[in-house]
């Protein structure tokens, strides 16, 4: 008799500690459903960083076709300054890059503010600073009294700052060609 409630306690203790066979069943399906939803939510995130992808090559390939030339002009007239131009050279090459800023469809750029808040607002700003220059420069000589060694300076400092809003276009359409989680 004590064989048989030996048996029977361990018998029991060990479908408790086991459970059944419809709880087995039941935590297996509950960890094959968490499998399940884990895989699907992958999927998901990489569609949506396949989209966030393409959104992003269609932002800058939009900003490139209406901006590309502008910043290109811009961008060899700020290299050009690097090795010395005169004002003739300067004003020839600035009214180059003028035509090319006239010639930008801004309608293009409807669908794509963040082309124009981060390349074409810094580029438009670097084409004011090299007007001034210009400016600054005509107005020289204009004035008998005035050399061109008394406004290096002033025009290094426009030059300067027009560099600086190239840079900041140059990174604005780095920064559309990054994917952007959610809102475009």
């Amino acid at each position: 008799m004590a064989v048989l409630i030996v048996s029977v306690l361990l018998c029991g203790g060990a479908l408790s500690a086991c459970g059944t066979d419809k709880e087995a069943q039941q935590r297996t399906q509950e960890i094959e459903a968490a499998a399940k939803r884990k895989a699907q939510q992958a999927a998901a995130e990489r569609r949506a960083k396949k989209k966030a992808e393409a959104e992003a090559r269609n932002l800058v390939e939009s900003c490139e076709h209406a901006m590309g030339e502008f910043q290109d002009s811009i961008s060899e007239l700020d290299s050009r300054l690097n090795v010395g131009l005169s004002y003739d050279e300067y004003t020839d090459k600035l009214g180059d890059v003028q035509v090319t800023y006239d010639q930008v469809d801004y309608d293009e750029l409807d669908d794509n503010p963040r082309c124009l808040s981060g390349v074409g607002v810094p580029l438009e700003s670097a084409l004011n600073q090299y007007l001034k220059a210009a400016n600054i420069w005509s107005d020289c000589f204009d004035d008998v009294s005035c050399s061109n060694d008394s406004i290096q300076g002033s025009l290094q400092l426009r030059w300067a700052k027009a560099s600086a809003k190239i840079r900041a276009a140059k990174n604005g359409m780095d920064d559309l060609g990054t994917p952007r989680s959610g809102t475009s």
